[in-house]
């Protein structure tokens, strides 16, 4: 039998994407367009899948949802798919509702939306139902639910993908697991393929071709009852990025209120503390304003480096943590966020490289190791170490931690110096560098961990293993909640140095009300969360914490800050 070319669009999430075959050929969408070819050499397979994705990023780009749940991604959802003019569209989202715990009945809602909207257009829309994933009873019992309902409700729409794939609790078949309970390897993936193939979408095709308005009939037939809308199908408005808004998606990207954190976290403690001591005491400084306004910006640029490829990597988590300020793939194209953060990185190193001509003799190779291997702890942790228990939190609050004293790498040889003519003035000022490190890294350690709990959703769903998801959000608060304790019982102990020290009575209040009282607010909240709004708080807390320990931190060293800095300024 000669079959007409057909056009066929694939939106869904991992498995549809192809992830648990090796190499990718032995991925079921692939070996259908294959198998496509095969029947007519100018048929193709269109596929939109990315892991990560849920029904609701499938809806119409219209489509408002209900609070909490993602937006349409108008990038990879069945608008995007119609105005590729397909002759059919199939819908492949195994487990990521169930992972977020959508009810069956919520997951047919939008089901139903999907496929009004293709039938609508003419266009049929097959439903794979769920498939197997190591869940627990009730996420298991989600997915029969839904399994069932989609074979019930969609007849010849939809494709039975659990029966050769499930064992009897509802896991996936040893030999069809890639080993991490949720993706299917190349023998998973080959029998997703021969469901499809075995469900005959030529013969379907060919048939309705020759009856008119058949896909509409059955829509009716369905209960769906589509209307067709005044615009043809040829007529509609093709998908175009959101190119207008990119510009203002950039400070979302380049996170300038964190920057600026970073940049404060290194400049308070060397202009204020450090520097003045050392002048004091009767040093040259090693830095001079343009000096030192090279290894800030480096600093800041491999932190906004850091920033812009951990958003790359984590543009499916984001998609449901946060959707609405989802800027990579949505405002801004992941190729360009590629090439910006490339381009960032190269300039970081060469900055590196004039930071280390500029230094006085003898030279030190600080520049040429400091920057680079931090780029490179940056990329290991977007990349791998995020999706770990606990290392990548405390990989990524050590890095944080090391902000304030990097100054302290071109400064070793005077500090060295004029610590035998003031030794009690450089190592309070040395000491203090390090009291800005330290209080960095254990604000940002508590943060990390509850930004984890914050993000359980979209983390879980994307196989993410944070400790939140390995352990549950049970188990994972009661860390964060003693990092919690640690954050506050140290923010207690420098009180209780101030009072001893006769600091001034507005230090000391503000110390205890910007300081300690969000630490235990944010403590307090960790413990008690039941919900992802009591962890938002929690880290807003904790911003809070960070940013007032800045400027409360320096207050007693020196004495007179301000005239120290303009001293500073007439210096060489």
């Amino acid at each position: 039998m000669t079959h007409s070319p057909l056009r066929i669009v694939v939106i869904g999430s991992s498995t549809a994407a192809g992830t648990g075959a090796s190499p990718e050929e032995r991925a079921w969408v692939n070996l259908y367009h294959t198998f496509l070819q095969t029947l007519n050499p100018a048929s193709e397979v269109i596929n939109l899948g990315m892991g990560g994705q849920q029904t609701f990023h499938l809806l119409p780009t219209e489509h408002k949802p209900p609070p909490e749940r993602p937006l349409p991604d108008p990038e990879r959802n069945i608008s995007r798919a119609l105005a590729l003019h397909p002759d059919a569209v199939i819908v492949n989202v195994p487990s990521n509702d169930a992972a977020a715990r959508y009810d069956a009945e919520e997951q047919l809602a939008n089901f139903d939306l999907i496929l009004q909207t293709a039938l609508a257009e003419g266009v049929p829309a097959f439903i794979c139902t769920t498939q197997p994933r190591r869940f627990d009873p009730d996420q298991v019992r989600i997915q029969t639910r839904t399994k069932d309902a989609v074979l019930e409700r969609y007849g010849p729409l939809a494709i039975n993908l659990w029966d050769d794939l499930a064992t009897g609790e509802g896991f996936p078949l040893e030999n069809c697991d890639s080993g991490d309970g949720a993706h299917l390897n190349n023998l998973g993936h080959e029998r997703i393929f021969q469901a499809v193939q075995k469900h005959d979408l030529p013969s379907i095709l060919a048939s309705a071709k020759i009856q008119p308005g058949f896909w509409q009939k059955t829509g009716e037939a369905l209960g769906l009852k589509p209307e067709k809308k005044p615009a043809t199908r040829r007529s509609r408005i093709k998908f175009k990025p959101h190119v207008s808004h990119q510009w203002l998606a950039l400070p979302r990207l380049f996170r300038l209120p964190n920057l600026v954190i970073v940049f404060l976290s290194q400049w308070l403690p060397y202009w204020f503390v450090l520097r003045p001591a050392l002048l004091q005491a009767g040093g040259m400084p090693g830095l001079n304003e343009r000096t030192f306004g090279l290894i800030a910006a480096a600093t800041v640029l491999t932190t906004l480096a850091g920033y812009i490829l951990n958003d790359y990597y984590d543009r499916e988590i984001d998609a449901i943590n946060r959707p609405d300020r989802v800027v990579v793939g949505r405002h801004i194209p992941s190729g360009i966020v590629l090439l910006i953060y490339l381009g960032l990185t190269v300039l970081v190193h060469l900055l590196a490289l004039r930071i280390f001509f500029l230094m006085p003799a003898p030279r030190s190779v600080w520049p040429l190791l400091v920057f680079p291997v931090v780029s490179l702890f940056l990329f290991l942790y977007a990349w791998q170490i995020k999706c770990t228990p606990l290392l990548g939190n405390v990989l990524v609050s050590l890095l944080c931690g090391a902000v304030p004293i990097i100054p302290l790498f071109p400064e070793d040889r005077t500090i060295w110096l004029t610590s035998f003519r003031e030794p009690d003035l450089i190592h309070q000022a040395t000491g203090l560098v390090w009291v800005y490190a330290i209080f960095a890294f254990a604000t940002n350690l508590l943060r990390e961990q509850v930004k984890d709990l914050e993000d359980f959703q979209g983390d879980a769903t994307c196989g993410c293993n944070t400790l939140a998801v390995i352990k549950g959000p049970r188990v994972a608060k009661i860390p964060a909640g003693f990092v919690g304790l640690a954050v506050s019982a140290l923010i207690g102990l420098l009180l209780y140095f101030w009072v001893e020290n006769d600091a001034p009575t507005w230090q000391i209040g503000a110390g205890a009300t910007l300081l300690l009282l969000p630490a235990l607010i944010a403590t307090a909240l960790t413990f008690l969360a039941t919900t992802k709004r009591h962890f938002t708080w929690a880290s807003h807390c904790i911003k809070l914490v960070m940013l007032a320990g800045l400027f409360l931190l320096l207050s007693r060293w020196p004495d007179d800050p301000i005239a120290a800095l303009n001293a500073i300024k007439n210096q060489y």
